[in-house]
């Protein structure tokens, strides 16, 4: 079942292609030219990438937490412009 390519819209295959080679390019970039990431089937490169994911989103959550609470300790007069030097 090919789908009519004529509209320039890309078939399911081609999309899940591109972008299993999108991921696996950021994953190079992120960890390194890693040979394993060649081994991956496109599956578990997706799962690889969502785990990654969400673990730099659960340390950015952690960290900016930890940063809140530390402001606590800072006096209000401090506290805007230490917030402007950590958001740089």
């Amino acid at each position: 079942m090919k789908k009519d390519l004529r509209d320039g819209s890309r078939s399911s295959r081609e999309s899940d292609v591109s972008d299993a080679d999108a991921i696996r390019a950021e994953l190079r970039q992120r960890l390194g030219d890693l040979d394993i990431l060649d081994a991956l089937s496109d599956a578990d490169l997706a799962a690889l990438h969502g785990l990654i994911q969400a673990a730099r989103r659960q340390q950015r959550d952690a960290l900016s937490a930890a940063q809140q609470h530390a402001l606590r300790f800072v006096p209000a007069l401090l506290r805007k412009p230490l917030l402007k030097l950590f958001s740089d």
